[in-house]
């Protein structure tokens, strides 16, 4: 005869989910509000949460360390525009009422689920989901979002309070990088490992003021890099090597 999860002692509840994947966990905690309290009691530290942002979906990715090793995945939702929806069903979510629905996975093999909603809810549900997800990881990890397109670029503003981002699409303009940024005023780092349509970022540009930058194919770009950053920390990847950009940038940090 099964025993209902949630008439166990609370200590056994704990117990329990600790010994589930990660990605169950975060099943688990969509249940019910009493299933988000237990949740949030097994007290789980990630130091970074990772919200991958694609075109049309959001995967939640957990770090238990300082940068992106040891990650492990956590949750995806995805948006439909169109289609039947008759089956979509209201739950409670960050403490709001959302639409949405549960899809047995076909496609990744990280997740066996995934949560589907309306384009026309999708503010209110990534709104929700972080704050779901804020509540549970009581320790406050550091926020990261990682963009993989230009497309995806409109989605990845919903997320908020990001410290760390990670731009991997091929080609973008400077223009668009400095949407990006003023859409994230907490930004502190920032990795780029795509390539510039240009270079023409005003010196007051907002990529300047960051604490950490780390820059792919920087190339011709170098002097100017070196130039204008203003942080403590800029990791430049086939730069090119000059002893008199270095010995400017040495006499610029050295004023300061």
């Amino acid at each position: 005869m099964p025993l209902p999860f949630l008439k166990l002692p609370g200590l056994v509840q704990v117990e329990v989910l600790k010994q589930l994947e990660l990605r169950d966990v975060f099943w688990m905690s969509l249940c019910c509000e009493q299933m988000k309290e237990v949740t949030r009691s097994v007290d789980l530290q990630p130091k970074r949460v990772h919200y991958l942002v694609a075109y049309n979906r959001i995967q939640i990715v957990l770090g238990f360390l300082e940068y992106n090793e040891n990650v492990h995945q956590f949750g995806l939702v995805r948006r439909i525009s169109y289609g039947d929806t008759e089956d979509l069903k209201k739950m409670k979510l960050g403490g709001k009422t959302i639409k949405t629905r549960c899809i047995e996975s076909t496609e990744s093999k990280n997740f066996t689920h995934y949560l589907e909603y309306l384009h026309s809810e999708q503010s209110v549900v990534i709104n929700s989901l972080q704050l779901h997800i804020n509540y549970i990881f009581r320790n406050e990890p550091r926020v990261q979002i990682n963009v993989y397109c230009t497309d995806s670029l409109s989605l990845s503003t919903l997320i908020k309070n990001a410290k760390d981002s990670l731009i991997l699409q091929r080609l973008f303009s400077t223009a668009t990088l400095e949407y990006f940024m003023k859409r994230h005023p907490t930004l502190e780092s920032l990795h780029i490992k795509s390539d510039f349509s240009n270079s023409n970022l005003l010196e007051d540009a907002m990529l300047w003021k960051l604490d950490r930058l780390v820059f792919r194919n920087s190339e011709d770009m170098t002097q100017m890099l070196m130039r204008k950053f203003n942080g403590r920390y800029m990791i430049l990847d086939n730069s090119n090597y000059c002893k008199e950009f270095w010995h400017e940038l040495i006499r610029k940090w050295m004023r300061k």
